[in-house]
């Protein structure tokens, strides 16, 4: 038996209505529920509907644009770190706090306008403020989506020891190119990188005048790109005990 409501949403080509709708959304969320609209016969949710359509439109008429700018799509981070706890990055905790702003300012618009527009306010009663929790993300993330060091103490602490080793790798890398057999078998005195290693430019004939580990090679295999074992032992050791006031490890 054909359903009657189904038929008369055909009819009314509805699927097609929603999808204009959507196009008009300004936001992610906004489109979703455009696209999950269905009619009610709930005669207190009409009611409701067609006063906030009623009102928006007055505000629209008189130039009152609802600030939406700045909200983003975050259901699922913030659906991920409910269900499987995972991490949010960084560029998800600035959409998140881009997005609660706007919030906070779109419930400003809508107390200025309370008069005008009171089944609008009533409806935006349940936002919060979030005045503190953006806070505490701009004091942690900066704007290029990098963690600050002063997030954390612990951070801070690791930072600075990252900081300290890489100089004291650095000085060792210079250590082990200063020696007779290594400066016959460098082919640059740039120190690289390659897989997050540091090491040095080596010419492939040369392989053994430095005892390393090979991370690369060049296309044409003449140079070998080569982490010394002098330096992989004393980082191991230094990551694995704690900075100490007379360095790491010996160095």
């Amino acid at each position: 038996m054909l359903d009657p409501i189904a038929h008369t949403l055909r009819v009314l080509e509805f699927d097609a209505l929603r999808t204009v709708l959507a196009g008009h959304a300004a936001t992610p969320a906004g489109r979703r529920a455009a696209a999950a609209l269905m009619p009610t016969r709930q005669f207190a949710s009409i009611v409701r509907l067609q006063r906030e359509t009623t009102e928006l439109v007055q505000l629209l008429t008189a130039g009152n644009c609802p600030p939406l700018s700045g909200v983003a799509d975050i259901a699922e981070g913030i659906a991920g770190l409910a269900q499987a706890r995972v991490p949010l990055e960084p560029e998800d905790l600035l959409a998140i706090a881009e997005t609660l702003q706007a919030m906070q300012a779109l419930r400003a618009f809508g107390a200025c306008y309370r008069e005008l527009a009171p089944t609008l306010w009533e409806a935006m009663q349940p936002i919060g403020d979030f005045t503190k929790e953006c806070a505490e993300i701009d004091r942690c993330i900066d704007r290029d989506k990098t963690v600050h060091a002063h997030a954390s103490p612990k951070l801070h602490d690791l930072r600075r020891h990252m900081a300290t080793l890489r100089g004291q790798i650095h000085e060792r890398l210079r250590r082990v190119m200063e020696s007779a057999e290594a400066q016959r078998a460098l082919e640059d005195t740039v120190i690289t990188e390659r897989n997050g290693r540091p090491v040095l430019v080596i010419k492939s004939g040369m392989r053994n005048a430095v005892a390393g580990t090979v991370w690369d090679r060049s296309q044409s295999g003449a140079t070998l790109f080569i982490e010394p074992h002098a330096v992989t032992n004393s980082t191991s050791c230094a990551l694995r005990k704690p900075a100490k006031s007379n360095g790491y490890c010996g160095f």
